[in-house]
Parts: C-alpha cells; structure tokens; sequence
C-alpha cells in the first residue's frame, strides 16, 4: 500500500511471536526473517492444524525515494505491519545560460 507519504508492507505470521522477527536493512535491502518454533505442544498427538510452522524469509530492494532511516515496525494479533517514509523529493532549478 502506498500513500504519499509512506510505502506499508504487511506480513501475516500465524503463530509467530513478534521477539522472534528480525527486520533490518542492509544498503537498498529491507530484509525480514523469522524462524519457526517447532515445539510440541504437550497436549497429546496432533490430529490437524490449519497451518505448519514454517521459516519466513522476504528482501525488498528499496527505491532511491524510501528512507531507510524512517522505518517503523508494529505487531498485531499475527501482523508484522512496516511503514517506510518517503524522503522529500529534491528538486532546484538550473539556470540557463545565454551566450550571444
């Protein structure tokens, strides 16, 4: 999702608590890894699950526009939420000159 003022990625992550995330950027990459917890859960034999615990692991370059220092990470009810700010686009004007 993109406004004028930001890019927003969202992660569903099922069964994943937030301290097991890692965000983080590395020159024009923008990473985000979790490994899965495999734990039993000492209820019994498991039948069925809607879902099986599985490592994440997504890289987005980002563009020249985003800044990398603007980053905000939330955590809700299994989304992983990152708001990217845009940077203010730089712009002057270039003066002409007239040779006779």
């Amino acid at each position: 999702q993109e406004t004028d003022s930001d890019v927003v990625l969202q992660f569903e992550l099922p069964g994943v608590e937030a301290d097991a995330i890692e965000v983080g950027v590395d020159a024009d990459t923008l990473k985000v890894e979790t490994k899965a917890a495999r734990e039993p859960s000492g209820h019994g034999r498991q039948i069925v699950s809607e879902f099986e615990p599985a490592d994440f692991y997504r890289e987005f370059i980002l563009s020249r526009d985003l800044d990398r220092e603007n980053i905000v990470a939330s955590w809700n009810n299994g989304v992983l939420t990152l708001k990217v700010g845009k940077q203010a686009a730089a712009t002057h004007k270039i003066e002409i000159e007239a040779h006779s």
